[in-house]
């Protein structure tokens, strides 16, 4: 399109519907200058192959915002160049897009990397990717480096250490990826993402690691510093979300929802080496976890007394739980010291779905007492017979263990047919019990009557409304429960 030396004053520039286009630049090196372009849109140029050139790399300083939507053919978005890239990727140290902020991928099934370089985005703030089903990784660090050190032997040992140590993302705060099913991990160094607020990963099936563990790092160089939200779904081969080495450095995360990683086995990792009480999640305040088949412990001992802000707690199809907290065989004096202090100081919405194997939520070394704790739900969870443990088990035990739910407004219990613990509940008002023979409690309100009034508006009261929906609507009374949306 482009075949000799321009300066165009061009701010936005779209290409649509363009089947036949194979490049958006014919140039030699260094003809084209878009000096002013700040948007650039590429849509269903089904023959596109590469993006950008090395003609016309650097020669784009204004570009902010970028989107790239079903190039089928696309396999790079920065090309190579054959004659003298690895030289001139080595030595560089100018970004080619300074000042890009934002990069939109959706449906580019060859893509494979975004690019060679960690120095070409450091801008970036939003990227998102989705329908890249060969993505293998985004920034090909490690290939980059190889590559280098074999051509320019004396050159390129120190020259790729230097630039391994830049981050590839210095100000990166939100990266959305959906369906990039061939993606094994996001980066090979942790400093890529340490101002990463917003992080959400769809269908990746083949991811085994967020991070992978540098050898030889210093494990609080492990950091996600400012990540606030975090949500994985369809990750079938992620067995463990954080490593502990990771831990220390979580002090701003408030929501971590998990959905449908089916190989799930650790929400934290134990590592040889790792303090086993490390301090963890400072401000995590919503946690949901749905359909983790084999995942049998939520919390050990030693992650519980770091859970200051929970507020909401939500387990759902996790048919092999066993229990929400582990209990510490190994260090009875640190659980007898931290079982005087509430498991929960701030939980005020809990709710349990379809767990049949869990036992009891809490072990019997932790406190009974959930002081905050407004609304509780449990359905389908047939072998639960406590929500504390005691020491023998025996059902006569267990109902002489009285567990201290002083703020809960409303209770549903449905299908609890081994629940027997007696529940101290001097505010409810609020109760449905169906099939829970040996419960003491029945139902103290009609489900139209609740619907109308539902006893709370805590901070994630929505959630728990629309999770009572999908509960009553098992029981065909769907249509009550829609006016209460209305």
């Amino acid at each position: 399109m482009i075949g000799q030396q321009v300066n165009l004053r061009l701010s936005h520039l779209s290409f649509e519907n363009l089947p036949q286009m194979t490049y958006i630049w014919v140039a030699f090196k260094n003809s084209v200058t878009l000096q002013h372009l700040t948007t650039l849109e590429i849509t269903r140029c089904a023959k596109l192959e590469v993006i950008f050139p090395p003609s016309v790399l650097r020669s784009l300083p204004e570009l902010k915002f970028l989107t790239i939507i079903e190039c089928m053919e696309l396999k790079q978005i920065i090309e190579e160049d054959e004659d003298d890239g690895k030289l001139s990727n080595l030595i560089s140290t100018q970004p080619c897009f300074p000042k890009l902020e934002s990069l939109y991928v959706e449906e580019c099934h060859k893509l494979k990397c975004l690019s060679s370089s960690s120095n070409n985005l450091p801008d970036l703030r939003i990227l998102t990717i989705i329908g890249a089903s060969e993505l293998k990784e985004i920034i090909g660090c490690e290939q980059g480096a190889s590559d280098n050190s074999s051509t320019f032997p004396n050159l390129g040992k120190k020259m790729s250490n230097l630039l391994s140590t830049q981050p590839c993302f210095p100000k990166l705060e939100s990266l959305y990826i959906q369906d990039c099913h061939k993606l094994k991990c996001l980066s090979s160094s942790s400093n890529d993402l340490r101002n990463l607020r917003f992080l959400t990963i769809n269908g990746a099936s083949e991811l085994e690691e967020i991070i992978i563990c540098e050898q030889g790092a210093s494990r609080n160089s492990l950091t996600f510093s400012n990540l606030g939200t975090l949500k994985l779904s369809g990750c079938a081969k992620l067995e463990v979300i954080f490593p502990k080495s990771v831990l220390g450095c979580l002090p701003e995360l408030k929501s971590l929802i998990i959905t449908e990683c089916t190989n799930l086995k650790q929400i934290v990792g134990c590592e040889q080496g790792a303090s086993k009480y490390s301090f963890t999640f400072p401000s995590l305040e919503r946690l949901e976890i749905i359909g983790c088949a084999k995942l049998e412990v939520i919390f050990s001992w030693s992650v519980l007394r770091c859970l200051p802000e929970l507020n909401l707690l939500k387990i759902i199809n996790c048919t092999e739980l066993r229990q929400i907290i582990e209990d510490d065989v190994e260090d009875k004096k640190l659980s007898n010291l931290l079982s005087r202090q509430p498991c929960f100081p701030k939980l005020e919405a809990m709710h349990v779905d379809h767990c049949q194997k869990l036992k009891r939520f809490f072990p019997g070394s932790t406190s009974n007492y959930l002081p905050n704790l407004h609304l509780l739900i449990i359905n389908g969870a047939s072998e639960l017979e406590e929500l504390v443990g005691c020491k023998q088990g025996k059902c006569d035990e267990i109902r002489n263990t009285e567990v201290e739910l002083p703020r809960l407004k409303l209770l549903i219990f449905f299908h609890l047919s081994s629940f027997c613990q007696e529940i101290e509940l001097p505010n409810l008002n609020n109760s449905i019990v169906y099939e829970c023979p040996n419960f003491s409690f029945t139902s103290t309100i009609t489900i139209g009557k609740l619907c109308q009034n539902f006893p709370h508006e805590g901070k994630y009261y929505v959630v728990f409304k629309y999770k009572l929906l999908l509960l009553l609507e098992n029981r065909q009374i769907l249509k009550l429960v829609l006016n209460f949306y209305k």
